[in-house]
């Protein structure tokens, strides 16, 4: 099996930033002959820009997606998102089968939940849900990350059917210790996107071609996306994957996570009613 590629040096923070505009600064020879073996993941603030974000960005019909993150660099012998390991994995809400995917897009390991008989794929329930070490582990409450992920296992496991893919892309692409470093710059006064912004990141780093690919191995077709993100929907669509229904996945707002809430519905475009 061929080694995966490492994670990109600026997302644990040893290694140069994106720049203002979330470009990424001309590496050394060292940094360039890693950079040649992570397959794609540079171009990932580019997708973003592309793509159109934030509460004027136009509607899925306006701003088709394609699979930005091309394979076409990879040998035709090794696909871009592969299974590794699958098993029964019984939960507080139900078992789920849990598959294991490993991604040469994003050199990550990813995790579908899968819960029941997928059938003919069409109009899954379903959820992405990128991770959240701090909410989903330790159950913080600076977010709502681990609640919607507690009420998407519960929804689906309710319907008998459907997937919950856990993506490990913490802190909206930015790494864990980075992700920290913006909570201290929450602390002296800057909203979400502000402390990303300083950092020298765009406000939401993530990518979901990984997240295409496992659907599709998955044979899902067609998906009832649990989000409050409408780019989110632009995000895992393209040709072969459609959404046919958001399914609004919104939590109680607490005093801790209120100005969050309040920035990502003014600044990122969530659709929330409770803030």
């Amino acid at each position: 099996m061929p080694a995966r590629a490492p994670e990109p040096p600026w997302r644990d923070g040893t290694g140069p930033r994106p720049g203002p505009a979330g470009r990424i600064p001309a590496p050394g020879p060292v940094v360039q002959r890693d950079m040649n073996g992570l397959a794609g993941w540079a171009v990932q603030s580019q997708n973003i820009q592309t793509r159109g974000y934030g509460p004027h960005a136009g509607s899925l019909s306006e701003h088709p997606v394609t699979d930005d993150r091309s394979a076409d660099h990879l040998p035709d012998t090794e696909p871009p998102v592969k299974q590794v390991a699958e098993a029964s994995l019984p939960t507080a809400h139900g078992t789920f089968r849990i598959h294991v995917f490993e991604s040469r897009l994003d050199g990550a390991t990813h995790v579908a939940l899968v819960c029941g008989d997928l059938g003919d794929g069409e109009r899954v329930l379903a959820r992405v849900h990128s991770s959240c070490v701090t909410g989903d582990i330790f159950h913080s409450s600076r977010c709502d990350c681990g609640q919607q992920l507690e009420l998407a296992m519960r929804r689906v496991a309710q319907e008998g059917r459907g997937v919950v893919l856990y993506l490990f892309q913490e802190g909206r692409g930015i790494g864990l210790a980075n992700k920290i470093r913006a909570y201290a710059l929450q602390e002296q006064g800057r909203d979400t996107v502000e402390a990303n912004e300083q950092l020298g990141f765009d406000a939401d780093m993530r990518d979901y071609t990984s997240a295409v690919h496992m659907f599709r191995l998955l044979g899902v077709k067609s998906l009832r996306l649990m989000s409050n993100n409408p780019r989110k929907l632009e995000g895992v669509t393209d040709g072969a994957l459609a959404i046919v229904e958001r399914v609004p996945l919104e939590v109680s707002p607490s005093e801790n996570n209120r100005r969050y809430l309040k920035t990502k519905k003014d600044k990122l475009g969530h659709k929330l009613s409770k803030v």
